[in-house]
């Protein structure tokens, strides 16, 4: 038996496949991309299944349709799969599937954990409490989507410009140099200060997990993070996936 696993964010999707109950293969896509691969990966593969967690409605709902036209069994979080987290959010249906996904796979994986910081479109750090649940957290915008913005709006600025960093510490000589030394290390240092001011104010004792898509652009630079796993919630809904062959023996 295998399984599709697809992780849908606001950039990029990331899709696991499963064959005999091992995770063999990790892929990203834009979305435009994954659609065009969607039927020669279907038919390379032949998955049975699809467990998915998406925070863009309208791409999973689309995605649906047409993996159970293929006849795939399709799961996803929030719907046919309940995260097992205690959720202690004011409003619980608020929080993103992959927030609490986030939290439940780094408390699978690690011990201790108070904190998971996710570097995607948008940056999120989200908090959890001593037995395990979920409390909140911060949202920013991300790395990319501040670059996008700040080139957009300053009419001076290069319209399009890749982020590049080798040094631990670089003031820019152009400006190129001087947009990715100021990306890079404002995040790094924003985050740096905010593991900083969480240990402070709740305990310091508690391990810090980074994940997300440009997580390892700040990997030399900021302080105080255990483990970094750009990879998280492909793992995490492996672990789903077994939990669910095992429950519910499908």
């Amino acid at each position: 038996m295998s399984w599709f696993l697809i992780d849908i964010g606001n950039t990029n999707l990331n899709l696991g496949i499963v064959k005999k109950g091992k995770l063999k293969l990790e892929e990203r896509f834009t979305p435009p991309a994954f659609f065009r691969r969607l039927p020669s990966l279907i038919k390379k593969y032949n998955p049975q299944k699809a467990l998915i967690c998406s925070v863009v409605p309208a791409f999973s709902l689309k995605l649906r349709k047409i993996l159970k036209r293929k006849g795939l069994k399709v799961l996803e979080c929030g719907k046919e799969v309940n995260i097992p987290i205690k959720n202690l959010y004011k409003k619980p249906e608020e929080v993103g599937q992959d927030r609490l996904l986030s939290v439940y796979t780094a408390n699978s994986l690690y011990k201790d954990v108070g904190c998971v910081i996710d570097l995607g479109t948008a940056l999120t750090i989200d908090i959890i409490s001593k037995r395990g649940g979920y409390l909140g957290g911060f949202i920013f915008p991300g790395i990319r989507l501040s670059l996008k913005s700040l080139l957009s709006e300053c009419a001076l600025l290069p319209k399009k410009l890749k982020l590049d960093f080798k040094r631990s510490f670089s003031y820019g000589q152009s400006t190129a140099e001087c947009i990715s030394s100021g990306i890079i290390l404002g995040y790094a240092f924003l985050i740096s200060k905010f593991i900083e001011y969480l240990k402070k104010k709740r305990r310091a004792d508690f391990k810090v997990v980074v994940t997300g898509g440009d997580a390892l652009l700040l990997r030399k630079i900021v302080e105080g993070v255990d483990y970094f796993e750009p990879k998280l919630l492909i793992k995490g809904l492996n672990i789903l996936r077994k939990k669910i062959e095992r429950e519910r023996n499908i």
